[in-house]
């Protein structure tokens, strides 16, 4: 499963940094570029379940005051067609 997040820190630079260097260093997350306090990023787990543990715990971490969901795959693997509205057309 892929998703698509938003992190958005505290505005405590050291904080902050703490944050992003533990951010950073987690192997399934995959960040962008910081844009003030908001850090984009695209996380890769191997479930619905394990996405959901690794979103809980980037918002457990200290420094990160909220988590936003930008994007979610929830097809896992399997190819996205039209949908029947779109057939209809």
């Amino acid at each position: 499963m892929i998703s698509g997040l938003v992190i958005n820190l505290t505005t405590e630079q050291a904080i902050a940094e703490r944050a992003l260097a533990t951010i950073g260093e987690h192997a399934s997350i995959e960040a962008g570029e910081l844009q003030g306090c908001r850090l984009p990023v695209v996380v890769e787990a191997a479930g619905t379940e394990a996405m959901h543990e690794l979103t809980d715990w980037l918002a457990d971490l200290p420094g990160v005051e909220h988590v936003d969901v930008a994007f979610a795959d929830v097809e896992q693997g399997v190819a996205a067609g039209p949908s029947e509205a779109e057939r209809q057309v």
